[in-house]
């Protein structure tokens, strides 16, 4: 590059700046002081200047068509013609990239480099441009030799280093070369700070600073999408639709690429109907084949709406592209298990065939340490335990795993716990697990590849690795088949086996899947099993189950009893439903309480009632409770049931536990699967196997007992009955399941060293 060229690059990026601060005016100043100071820009003409400056304008306000054809308007002729030309070719690139036109990206680029070179700045920031947004880490741009400058800062060339150092983990060398950018408030800049802090595990900071500059920065179509991806990350439920809706209002051609982000806006918003239409106006320009509609969200939108019977039209869809639907076939898994569906082991085998093949060609495999050192491990008798959770936050999983590691007495642990937490979190609850006493907490939320999160889990040396996700949402199950210790367990989070060979055990109890029955529960791993209830419900004062004091019944002692459900409507199958409607016959003045929808989702609420309708449930007899606020509203609740009526075939667990720590005992159904037996294996565990049945009879006549005057009455009056019972039983003694997990810990990593010895 030229050294007269210098000065006009500091203009030009000035002009930006005033440009996206609506500065219109003071635009055309900064770009003909540069033709003052020989920059070697000078269009032709007024005309062509004036094109040139309204293209500039209308690209950093959004307007990309209108930015196009005002610069295919300016002639690259005058005095200068290479340089005219090469910044015409410049500015093209910029638009080309703004309106992900990667075809045209590389073909202005190579017009660009046979004008300018291929070593010049503007060549290498369009070609960092277009490997990031396909997906490519430009590391080569960190090798460039600024000298090529002449001393002068590039800061457009400098942003794209600092990109690439972003995506090699480097934070603090791009933490430095920000900071020393001289236009620090540039909504490249912002962009940049957000992303850093991002990494940094400060989510908060970032979703702070990009709402702040958001009337400034939201013509970036690429600072738009950074915005919405960090609010879905933090989930912000409230947040998100108010700012897809300001967003449209800027790009409205960016209108089909945002409804997939839409659907998932009412799902957090727990609107799963509104989710679904959105999906099916999504998938109408298919139709015409201007777009691909993306069916991610279709399958928990199905599964929020109690229709299981339509997975099977996803199913194809996932086999045939796994690759490119990733993340449907994992909703898939976890959606299929969940019903107990009889495709599940075959979709499990499928996926982890292919992923196993895929992860071969650019993972290292898992090193096992030599005899020598298996032995010393051993002889240490105390082994590095890891719980790998993408669900730190107010997570069943989380709130389970808090209440077990702070019941035991400080320096009673007999291994070394780590919990290694792969999302970002929220709530509070990443302090609550970072203090638990003698417990590690490594926070792998910004290793946002899976290169980078196999190598890092790996790193901590771990001896036996605890996957809390299976294929539920936010899971790392790829990492597991790639090996991140000596022993892998599939435990609490996932309500099936995972299908991984190299899982190898699951962990289970007695009651979930006998040893005894004739169950034929599909699964790759070995089943260890338990010597007392697989879980334990233990609340600290810290979590609001350990606040809130049992309630009283809110209804009159004279008032007909009333059967309630709490367990998400996913989770109500038609089989249910119809087995209520048969109890309120019964039971003629008995009531329904069900929590099943949002207050203001009337889509979803719709379709239910028409399925409680064709269920012949009479909807004046049913109570519909809103979403509650927080926790504590959650669990006060309670006081409107007097009996809790499970769902089957999918059992509730921490509804179980909540509604008998509530005051509230629970009838269940129990199956032939663990996902059917859950609620079934914490009534056990809180020696109340009476409220166990095994068929449709036995449960109606378990609820119609309860509705006897003299039953009622007692239930109403020994409310507190029932968390004595959970606190006096093996269910409630969170000391005893640490000590009977890390004894069963400690024996499976010796008997995998014994192999590996051998």
């Amino acid at each position: 590059m030229s050294e007269s060229k210098a000065p006009f690059l500091g203009a030009f990026f000035l002009a930006d700046l005033k440009i996206m601060r609506r500065e219109l005016q003071s635009i055309s100043c900064c770009l003909l002081q540069a033709e003052a100071g020989d920059s070697g820009f000078r269009p032709s003409c007024e005309d062509g200047c004036n094109r040139w400056i309204d293209s500039i304008s209308a690209l950093l306000k959004g307007e990309l068509q209108q930015a196009m054809v005002h610069l295919l308007a300016y002639p690259p002729t005058g005095g200068d013609l290479t340089s005219d030309v090469a910044d015409f070719y410049w500015l093209l690139c910029l638009i080309s990239a703004l309106m992900r036109d990667q075809q045209k990206q590389l073909l202005c680029i190579k017009k660009l480099g046979l004008v300018v070179g291929w070593h010049d700045w503007r060549v290498l920031q369009a070609t960092s441009q277009l490997k990031r947004q396909q997906g490519r880490r430009p590391s080569e741009f960190l090798d460039f030799d600024r000298s090529n400058l002449n001393g002068n800062l590039c800061p457009h060339l400098e942003f794209e280093r600092i990109y690439s150092l972003l995506e090699l983990q480097n934070l603090d060398e791009a933490a430095e070369r920000l900071a020393k950018i001289e236009y620090f408030d540039s909504c490249d800049s912002i962009i940049l700070q957000s992303k850093l802090m991002f990494r940094k595990q400060n989510a908060e900071a970032a979703e702070e600073l990009l709402l702040a500059n958001i009337n400034r920065c939201i013509p970036r179509l690429d600072y738009c999408e950074w915005l919405v991806e960090v609010l879905f990350e933090l989930e912000r439920g409230d947040l998100c639709l108010p700012v897809l809706n300001t967003i449209l209002k800027v790009h409205p051609q960016a209108s089909f690429s945002l409804l997939e982000r839409y659907a998932q806006a009412k799902l957090l918003q727990r609107q799963p109907a509104q989710a679904l239409r959105v999906k099916l106006l999504e998938r109408l320009p298919k139709f015409s084949g201007s777009v691909v509609a993306s069916p991610t969200v279709l399958s928990p939108a199905y599964d929020f709406l109690g229709r299981a019977d339509w997975f099977d039209y996803l199913h194809p869809l996932v086999r045939s592209l796994p690759d490119v639907y990733g993340a449907l076939y994992s909703n898939v898994l976890m959606h299929s298990s969940s019903h107990a569906l009889d495709v599940f082991p075959s979709l499990a085998s499928d996926l982890v065939d292919f992923l196993s093949q895929k992860i071969r060609s650019f993972i290292p495999p898992f090193l096992f340490r030599g005899s020598s050192q298996l032995v010393q491990t051993r002889a240490m008798n105390k082994f590095r335990i890891g719980w790998i959770c993408g669900d730190i936050g107010n997570h069943p999983v989380c709130r389970f795993l808090y209440s077990w590691l702070v019941a035991v007495p400080e320096g009673s642990l007999q291994h070394q716990h780590v919990v290694v937490t792969t999302q970002s979190f929220d709530d509070g609850y990443r302090d609550l697990i970072a203090n638990i006493p003698d417990v590690q907490f490594s926070d792998l939320s910004s290793h946002r590849t899976l290169v980078d999160q196999v190598k890092a889990i790996r790193d901590l040396n771990l001896d036996l690795v605890v996957d809390l996700n299976g294929w539920t949402g936010k899971n790392i199950a790829t990492a597991f088949i790639a090996r991140l210790a000596l022993v892998q367990v599939n435990y609490l989070g996932f309500h099936a086996s995972t299908g991984i060979p190299e899982m190898d055990c699951w962990l289970v109890d007695e009651h979930l899947l006998p040893q005894s029955s004739q169950l034929q529960e599909w699964h790759t791993e070995s089943l260890v099993r338990l010597p007392r209830p697989f879980l334990a419900w233990q609340p600290p004062a810290a979590l609001p189950e350990g606040r809130v004091e049992v309630t009283s019944f809110a209804h009159s002692s004279e008032s007909p009893i009333r059967f309630g459900c709490f367990n998400h409507s996913r989770k109500i199958s038609m089989q249910c439903l119809k087995s209520w409607a048969e109890l309120m016959r019964q039971v003629p003045h008995a009531q329904l309480v069900l929590k099943a929808f949002a207050a203001d989702d009337t889509g979803t609420a719709e379709l239910l009632t028409r399925r409680l309708r064709r269920a012949g449930l009479d909807l004046e007899r049913v109570v519909f409770l809103p979403y509650s606020a927080t926790p504590e509203d959650h669990l006060k609740q309670y006081e409107q049931m007097d009996v809790a009526l499970d769902s089957f075939p999918n059992t509730g667990c921490t509804t179980t536990c909540e509604a008998l720590w509530m005051g509230v005992p629970v009838i269940t159904l129990e199956g032939r699967h663990y996902v059917t037996r859950m609620a079934a294996a914490v009534l056990a565990g809180a020696e109340l196997h009476e409220w166990i049945t095994s068929s449709v009879e036995q449960y109606l006549e378990r609820a119609v007992q309860q509705a006897e005057p003299k039953r009622l009455a007692w239930l109403r009056q020994n409310r507190n009955s029932w968390r004595d019972q959970v606190q006096q039983s093996l269910l409630g003694d969170a000391t005893n399941l640490m000590q009977s997990l890390e004894s069963t810990f400690g024996e499976l990593i010796e008997s995998a060293i014994e192999s590996h010895v051998a």
